[in-house]
């Protein structure tokens, strides 16, 4: 949720401020630099779920075979 609010925040400012088109872009390469670290993130922590699903026992669960 804080990334949505950070981005719509940072699109006003981009259009009220109209900055100089070098810094601009700077500050856009960084912003899609944060979200892309934040997948890869996203994407390690499901690998590992899924790592950590399949070697652990599942419990609480009866064997109806």
């Amino acid at each position: 949720m804080f990334s949505l609010r950070f981005l719509a925040q940072f699109e006003s400012n981009l259009i009220t401020r109209k900055p100089e088109p070098e810094k601009q872009r700077l500050q856009l390469l960084r912003v899609f630099d944060h979200r892309k670290r934040l997948g890869e993130v996203e994407m390690q922590w499901i690998k590992d779920e899924i790592e950590r699903v399949k070697t652990q026992p599942d419990e609480g669960v009866e064997d109806f075979s």
